[in-house]
């Protein structure tokens, strides 16, 4: 009797051992060649991301479409995986979360410019196909094509679909380290952002909010006379989760000139600790980062 409960637990804990996430810290380094016509904000944020997707194929191996435009090159037993196309080459794993913050250089030699970038993180190898979501950022609300480019003044929006249902949570990272909560709204007290399947929302704007939805909209900012580059965090789940402990901004003044607020905000090091948190809690929850860049002019 003994014998055959013990034997009905190795059996039952076996497939969870057997498809078990692999976790694991990582870390990669690389070096973007880039031309001058981008700014070296630009490049570094390229150099960083690739330097990630760098660690991720060493630790976990590549999925590579047959149309893709990647190279992976084998030097004395390393993968150097250089990736041309990042739309169409991916990654048998996934970043959760950086564990320090990333250390970067540029130098800049006759027609372009070096950026150097390593990374270290928290990583899960992908064993399943995640929900295929779309996220789209706009300029308009009647818009088709996913936006990276935006003026001071212009309005961000962003198009969303999930075939089931879940929540979701929106954040913008700016050049000062400060990440900025745009979903949910400030005035939401649960804290959580329920999306319904199969249903297209246009967010950020009052006329294609919910009744009694209690909606912000947004107007892109550019302080400085270079162009500034930030991130959009885009963070689903079909699973319940709830928005990072974040505090009230100060109050700004508009061009009109009235009072307004900036959405809540926390920083990039506890940003990145709730996200990682949330990741490390939840294998179904999907990161879209979206680098955009916004200028005067």
């Amino acid at each position: 009797m003994i014998r055959k409960s013990v034997l009905l637990i190795i059996l039952a804990v076996f497939p969870l051992i057997s498809f078990a996430q692999r976790e694991r810290e990582v870390s990669g380094e690389y070096a973007y060649y880039a031309p001058l016509n981008i700014t070296p904000n630009e490049a570094l944020a390229t150099a960083i991301e690739k330097a990630k997707i760098q660690a991720l194929a060493e630790a976990f191996g590549t999925l590579i479409d047959m149309q893709s435009t990647s190279v992976i090159q084998n030097d004395n037993g390393k993968s150097n995986t250089n990736f041309f196309s990042l739309g169409e080459s991916s990654v048998k794993g996934e970043w959760l979360g950086d564990t320090r913050e990333p250390e970067t250089e540029v130098k800049f030699d006759p027609g372009f410019m070096i950026a150097k970038a390593k990374v270290w993180g928290h990583a899960r190898e992908i064993v399943s196909a995640p929900i295929e979501i779309s996220a789209k950022l706009l300029k308009q609300t009647n818009g088709k094509h996913d936006e990276d480019q935006f003026r001071h003044g212009e309005q961000l929006y962003l198009s969303f679909k999930s075939p089931t249902k879940g929540y979701l949570a929106v954040y913008l990272m700016d050049g000062n380290g400060d990440a900025y909560c745009l979903l949910p709204y400030s005035e939401d007290e649960d804290g959580q952002f329920t999306v319904k399947a199969n249903k297209s929302y246009i967010l950020f704007s009052e006329d294609h909010a919910e009744k009694d939805e209690k909606c912000q909209e947004y107007d892109m900012t550019c302080e400085k006379e270079a162009a500034e580059q930030n991130m959009v965090y885009v963070v689903f789940s079909p699973n319940k989760f709830t928005k990072a402990n974040d505090d009230e901004s100060n109050k700004i003044i508009d061009v009109n000139g009235k009072p307004e607020s900036l959405p809540r905000f926390l920083s990039y090091s506890d940003f990145q600790k709730w996200l990682m948190r949330c990741r490390r809690a939840d294998k179904d929850m999907q990161v879209i980062i979206k680098p955009i860049v916004i200028s005067k002019e």
